[in-house]
């Protein structure tokens, strides 16, 4: 659903479904990032993660500006003032996508 994800696999051959699976002759895989796929490489999928931080400057503990995507690091959540990291594979995102509920997760952890 990311068109330069999109834009990356049909750049090096490979072909998304209408489900959104990546293929490459007749491997696919669920995703257009994975670590040790070497199988999908040649289809464009890469190990590089989205990583995304925030400060805990804003009321909700991210910074004020609305420039941040996926989940990654972060700092303050709910002014905890906690730092955090958020690791999830492909089934996590599948279930739960947004910054919120992630967000959610960390403040319950650290309290």
């Amino acid at each position: 659903s990311v068109p330069s994800e999109r834009e990356r696999i049909v750049r090096a051959g490979g072909r998304i479904d209408f489900a959104g699976n990546v293929f490459h002759g007749p491997v696919g895989v669920a995703m257009t990032r994975a670590l040790g796929d070497v199988a999908t490489l040649r289809a464009g999928v890469i190990p590089t993660p989205v990583v995304t931080s925030w400060d805990g400057g804003g009321e909700d503990g991210r910074d004020d500006d609305d420039d941040d995507v996926g989940v990654g690091v972060g700092a303050g959540i709910s002014g905890t003032g906690g730092r955090f990291a958020i690791l999830g594979t492909d089934g996590i995102w599948d279930v739960m996508g947004s910054e919120d509920d992630a967000a959610r997760i960390a403040a319950e952890a650290m309290v």
